[in-house]
């Protein structure tokens, strides 16, 4: 049984200046990141972003590239870890079993969004091995469905090459994210059966982020 936390609150002081005074200037210093489509992030309400993974770096490099603050969602044995427990928490991370997520930590993702906050959420639930898009579990679904918020298709190019899946170096390049345009789940509203309906929005984030890898080539 998970343990209940609080509901996820902003440390806007916090979180901006490990953005703009860590983050930003490193990512400059060891390499060069572009940004893509960032009019299509709302500036004010709940969004959420789907994103593949490539790299350990992929949140902070997502956070970097975006003006808004951002919630993240991270394996919550992470946060049992001293200091960077308290690290995660501070930068708006919110603890997720990653194969069995909780009801009580998907109420805490789906009340982030709800309270107008954006999230980053990597729906294959962990990094890609070789490059390629896995598949997209339903528990991102579920958040979309009960969330009703803007959701937003997310490609990265470059992190792999940046720091490599287990690799503890930076290795200095570029690095791009591409934010799509909103996704719209209208035409799926007719379908009643919650399984089927689950695996049409994964199918649908999956389309998405295959189509802006292929236009970023």
């Amino acid at each position: 049984m998970e343990h209940q936390r609080p509901e996820p609150q902003s440390n806007s002081l916090f979180y901006r200046c490990a953005r703009c005074i860590i983050v930003r200037p490193l990512l400059n210093m060891l390499g060069h990141l572009e940004s893509h489509g960032n009019e299509n992030i709302p500036t004010h309400g709940g969004v959420l972003l789907v994103s593949d993974h490539l790299s350990l770096l992929d949140p902070a490099i997502i956070g970097a590239a975006v003006s808004r603050e951002l919630h993240y969602l991270g394996e919550d044995t992470y946060f049992h870890i001293p200091g960077i427990g308290w690290l995660l928490t501070q930068l708006n991370g919110i603890p997720i079993k990653r194969e069995k997520p909780g009801w009580q930590s998907l109420k805490r993702v789906i009340s982030c969004l709800k309270m107008g906050n954006a999230l980053l959420l990597f729906p294959e639930g962990t990094r890609s091995t070789d490059g390629t898009l896995g598949t997209v579990k339903e528990g991102a679904s579920f958040i979309i469905h009960h969330s009703n918020v803007s959701t937003i298709p997310v490609c990265l190019k470059g992190t792999d090459r940046f720091m490599p899946r287990g690799s503890k170096l930076i290795h200095p390049g570029k690095v791009s994210v591409t934010f799509g345009t909103p996704l719209d789940f209208s035409a799926l509203k007719g379908i009643d059966e919650r399984q089927e309906l689950y695996q049409r929005i994964s199918q649908q984030i999956r389309r998405a982020i295959l189509d802006l890898q292929e236009n970023s080539r």
